[in-house]
């Protein structure tokens, strides 16, 4: 499928999503990366805490 035959309902919304992707983006390059913890990560799951306890 050519990339011609495809095109948003709403190319204005579209375009706008696209502006807020790239904002996003670049802000998120301007914070700079998070804390890197020495001992390593550690995987979460919105259930982890509820078994435990």
């Amino acid at each position: 499928m050519c990339s011609s035959d495809l095109s948003a309902g709403d190319i204005a919304v579209m375009a706008g999503a696209f502006k807020k992707a790239i904002e996003a983006g670049r802000e998120g390059y301007l914070a700079g990366l998070g804390r890197v913890r020495e001992s390593g990560g550690e995987a979460s799951d919105p259930l982890t805490g509820f078994l435990r306890d």
